[in-house]
């Protein structure tokens, strides 16, 4: 239980051995800057965490390892909660800002509902007109184009400047 775990060169520990060594030094280290060989600890995603699904991604209703589950609102008329994986703010802000746009969609919000699980919920709401997928496939869309101009116009800018 309180014995470090060794990963290379070097090593992480658990929470009750770092508590019992800075306390056994007589010193509280959760404020103090780590000097290289001191045990650290990190909350910090792995790589692995970042870029692939991993169980936390189970769909609950197919029971498959997918990257977006769709789950229909039954509270709410027309509307559909999103969980897209290993997404954050940068896709979430941008799916929303280009959903409120259509006049057709009621109420486009997200969430990242832990910081560590790189996922956010992402939940629309539309008229009875059309759909939130209709809605969301117009945005993604609309974000592509958007993307594809302003990467032409970097080129344009890039190719006119010095040494372009």
């Amino acid at each position: 239980e309180g014995q470090p775990l060794r990963l290379g060169a070097q090593s992480v520990g658990r929470t009750s051995s770092l508590w019992q060594r800075s306390a056994s030094r007589g010193r509280d280290r959760r404020g103090a800057m780590a000097t290289p060989g001191q045990l650290q600890m990190y909350n910090k995603v792995e790589i692995s965490e970042m870029f692939g699904l991993d169980h936390r991604a189970k769909n609950p209703l197919t029971g498959k390892i997918e990257r977006i589950h769709i789950k229909p609102d039954e509270k709410v008329p027309d509307a559909v909660v999103y969980d897209i994986w290993l997404e954050d703010h940068t896709l979430g802000n941008s799916l929303r800002m280009e959903l409120l746009r259509n006049e057709l969609v009621l109420f486009a919000g997200y969430k990242v509902p832990h910081p560590l699980n790189n996922m956010i919920e992402l939940r629309v709401q539309t008229l009875p007109k059309t759909t939130p997928e209709i809605a969301v496939r117009t945005a993604i869309r609309n974000l592509k184009a958007e993307c594809k101009s302003m990467l032409e116009q970097f080129d344009e800018g890039v190719g006119a400047g010095p040494g372009g």
